[in-house]
């Protein structure tokens, strides 16, 4: 068996299936049809094709995909690996929480270290003329952004634009 699609979308009968009814689905015999199963390259005749659903949180999380060339899976085979599965779909579920919480946190110290070096540039020097070139690059660095434009205010309230970094076709 090898895999021809390392992704299936929701919109693939057998996943619309169990995210409709997210329980144990068993395909075999004339129910078997080659479209439920195309993203699979196969050698062999198949006799069953099984899916034991990953629920989660209120939620489809994914599946576990049984192939049998031997025979028929009946319901008591996949009876016995429901706990398996409720096993793998909680462990998945910590794991997706676990990475959003690993990215939040690495988030978090790049923006203090970006934060950082930004105070170590602007209280590098009091000369305008050099502060304000560090202070739009930095500003565009730690936002992303195309550009960032520098405006100070006049004496006379008017604003002027002292410095530009990246491209802003609107100033």
């Amino acid at each position: 068996v090898a895999i021809t699609e390392s992704s299936l979308a929701l919109e693939h009968p057998v996943l619309r299936a169990l995210a409709d009814k997210p329980e144990p689905l068993v395909l075999s015999g004339k129910k078997l049809v080659r479209e439920e199963y195309s993203h699979l390259h196969l050698r062999r005749t198949l006799q069953s094709l099984a899916y034991l659903p990953l629920n989660a949180r209120g939620g489809l999380l994914g599946t576990i995909e049984i192939v049998s060339f031997d025979g028929e899976l009946g319901p008591d085979t996949l009876s016995a690996m429901l706990p398996l599965a409720e096993v793998t779909a909680s462990a998945l579920a910590n794991a997706v929480d676990y990475e959003q919480e690993r990215h939040s946190t690495l988030s978090s110290i790049t923006r203090l270290t970006h934060l950082y070096d930004l105070e170590k540039v602007l209280n590098s020097t009091l000369e305008l003329d050099q502060l304000l070139p560090l202070m739009g690059s930095k500003f565009k660095e730690l936002l992303e952004c195309q550009a960032v434009n520098v405006w100070l205010l006049e004496s006379d309230e008017s604003l002027t634009l002292m410095q530009q970094a990246g491209s802003d076709p609107t100033t």
